[in-house]
């Protein structure tokens, strides 16, 4: 998951035409996984992945979850690095909506832009708070995020197939 946000961000910003212009040659491959490439590469070389600073079985028996380090300095660069990627991408395609004349691309833009968000507060408060107060459940976020993606997904098919 380490990937996710530059995964995101790199979608959004191609779907939003901005990748071509603001990068020159390959460096926006720097830009989008050059940070979760040197958090992968800590989290193999470390003695504990990169959010985590031990694994405990759910109070509620629903598998393992993990005890957030919050005083890990590469934890707040994995939040700051995933806030900052998914608000650029929706930014891009927020922009990108603002200048198309479609009222079709201006809804998929607003629709795209509540449900990555819904589900980035979504995934802060079940994986960063919660789990910070407690091992009731474990990380939300992994249920969660392959239902975005088809939701994402879903929303380019129905403005592709002009049904929106």
């Amino acid at each position: 998951w380490l990937f996710i946000g530059g995964i995101c961000a790199h979608f959004y910003f191609v779907l939003a035409e901005r990748v071509k212009g603001l990068f020159p040659g390959f460096l926006w491959l720097l830009f989008f996984y050059g940070p979760p490439g040197i958090l992968f590469i800590r989290s193999l070389s470390g003695n504990t992945p990169v959010l985590a600073k031990d694994f405990v079985p759910s109070q509620l028996g629903w598998g393992w979850t993990f005890v957030p380090d919050l005083s890990s300095l590469w934890f707040w660069l994995f939040a700051i690095y995933t806030i900052f990627y998914y608000s650029a991408g929706v930014w891009a395609v927020f922009q990108w909506a603002a200048k198309k004349k479609q009222k079709q691309f201006q809804r998929q833009a607003r629709l795209l832009v509540f449900f990555t968000g819904a589900t980035v507060w979504m995934a802060f408060f079940s994986d960063i708070v919660l789990l910070s107060v407690s091992s009731l459940t474990p990380p939300l976020f992994n249920l969660v995020a392959p239902v975005w993606a088809v939701i994402v997904l879903y929303i380019l098919y129905v403005t592709k197939n002009n049904f929106l």
